[in-house]
């Protein structure tokens, strides 16, 4: 038994336009992707001016070397997120001198060091990256701190230690400034050492 067509429904209005969403200004996404909202103070209370940091709580057996690690995963991990967003205006995570001072009595870090960025936008990422003593040094428990340095630019740091004479085994110990600024990307730069060092001299046990 065959039977009767079905009645075709009824014809359905038609689809009303989506609403026209419009995009935040790409510096707006720059700031949110990289700095939570909980710490957008940082943005505002470091000057445009700024591009030095003083890093404090250093594991006492980071020394150069494990600080240029540590400096260049950052500058890396950064400069990959700009380039997978596309954004326009951005800048490039580098630094262009470090000092890590050394405990000589000790043969061991001080426990702080500074660093300068080429870029005083690099500041406000770097502080809220390892704000909240939320991250640690890598292969240490130590929670990463910084403030913001008295002197500030490679050239008054450079000025600074040109003529200061360092007690101590190597040219490791040494203030370094880096030509091209060093970004993460392990290509090879120059090391420039700043000022000179000495070395510790050995004491005859039986002096006294």
């Amino acid at each position: 038994m065959q039977l009767p067509p079905r009645p075709y429904p009824p014809a359905l209005p038609p689809l009303l336009p989506l609403p026209t969403v419009v995009s935040p200004p790409q510096e707006n996404v720059r700031r949110r992707r990289s700095i939570p909202p909980r710490l957008r103070w940082v943005e505002k209370w470091i000057p445009n001016n700024e591009t030095t940091v003083m890093i404090k709580n250093i594991p006492f057996h980071y020394d150069r070397g494990l600080m240029i690690r540590f400096l260049d995963d950052f500058c890396l991990q950064e400069n990959e997120k700009n380039r997978d967003s596309n954004e326009e205006n951005i800048h490039v995570f580098a630094y262009d001198f470090l000092y890590l001072p050394m405990n000589f009595k000790m043969t061991s870090s001080a426990g702080y060091g500074f660093v300068n960025f080429t870029d005083h936008r690099t500041l406000s990422i770097f502080f809220g990256h390892f704000s909240e003593r939320a991250k640690a040094y890598p292969n240490s428990a130590r929670s990463v701190q910084m403030v913001i340095a008295k002197i500030q630019g490679k050239n008054a740091l450079v000025n600074r230690y040109k003529n200061t004479r360092f007690v101590c085994e190597s040219e490791e110990c040494l203030p370094v400034q880096f030509n091209p600024p060093r970004n993460g990307s392990r290509e090879s730069v120059q090391v420039i050492t700043v000022g000179k060092f000495e070395v510790i001299p050995d004491i005859p046990i039986d002096r006294f």
